[in-house]
């Protein structure tokens, strides 16, 4: 028996309401799908005892899938996890890393596991992670029974360490009107508590740079007006003020700020968004091959449910 768990899969929150007509989060989005899984896999393994599970998802609904994979390889979750035979993530936000460096510009070989309990990449190993992070206890006692798969330019699944805009963009566009006094209070929060912990070097060398470069642009808007923009560009793109305020802020909302005046970083989230807009590799599974038999993200999946299926029968 097989059934798919009704919810609605919203992104954006407000934002994408102007367009969808609906201004759920996608923390709510979310908590529904998560709610409406957890209640029929508890409905189910009451009902059948004998019953295991094959859980499967794509992209949001692969982020659920993956959540209640992980509380339930962690012995959290409304099911023991000797009941699952198999997991299937497609696109999955929450991706862990398969190349050590996060920042790499291209990927090693073949995928690495970095973490015991992270689940298998399946296919051609991509930089990055999951644009959501990653699940701090991965997938425990169920890592080996989990497969992941992302399509190379993906950056559901792929955002790279310097993608620093998009990942803190993300967080944003899910605020609802509600949420937002409470976020700018904890930043706030966050904020002072971040720079009264700093470490002093990183003060000074921040209060340093600010001076000498307010006083540059002093001198240009008293002496030569007219270089004043000129001046101003060079104070942020070229002048090293803006990351030594970063080490002090450090909160990613800031350094995201940052990583648009480094031309390297703009360019590689210019190009991620390019590539998942441009390319349609997010809805790329059922093309794109991930062996040497030529079997694509989808055929290799239900071969290897079907296998597991067979082998439990």
């Amino acid at each position: 028996m097989s059934e798919q768990i009704p919810y609605v899969a919203q992104v954006g929150g407000p934002i994408a309401g102007v367009v969808t007509g609906n201004p759920m989060t996608l923390k709510q989005s979310k908590a529904n799908g998560s709610a409406a899984l957890e209640a029929r896999a508890t409905q189910l393994a009451k009902a059948c005892p004998l019953a295991k599970f094959v859980i499967l998802g794509y992209s949001q609904g692969s982020e659920i899938a993956g959540d209640f994979l992980s509380k339930v390889g962690n012995r959290e979750g409304s099911i023991d996890p000797s009941r699952v035979l198999a997991g299937v993530l497609l696109s999955d936000p929450s991706r862990s890393p398969s190349t050590p460096d996060p920042e790499a510009d291209a990927p090693v070989a073949n995928p690495v596991k970095l973490s015991s309990v992270a689940e298998t990449m399946i296919g051609p190993n991509v930089t990055g992670q999951g644009v959501l992070g990653t699940r701090d206890k991965g997938m425990g006692v169920l890592a080996e029974r989990v497969t992941s798969f992302c399509a190379p330019n993906d950056s559901v699944c792929s955002l790279s360490g310097k993608s620093k805009a998009i990942a803190a963009i993300v967080p944003l566009l899910n605020l609802s009107p509600e949420d937002i006094p409470d976020y700018a209070l904890n930043k706030g929060l966050e904020l002072v508590r971040n720079v009264a912990s700093a470490d002093p070097a990183d003060l000074q060398k921040a209060a340093t740079s600010v001076i000498t470069q307010l006083t540059r642009l002093t001198v240009a808007a008293s002496v030569s007006p007219v270089t004043l923009p000129m001046e101003l560009a060079r104070v942020v793109f070229a002048s090293t003020m803006l990351d030594d305020v970063a080490k002090v802020v450090n909160m990613p909302e800031f350094d995201a700020l940052v990583s648009l005046t480094h031309p390297e970083e703009l360019v590689q989230q210019a190009t991620q968004v390019a590539a998942y807009l441009l390319l349609d590799a997010h809805r790329s599974y059922a093309s794109y091959p991930v062996d040497a038999a030529g079997d694509t993200a989808t055929q290799w999946a239900v071969k290897w449910v079907t296998s597991k299926v067979q082998a439990a029968a």
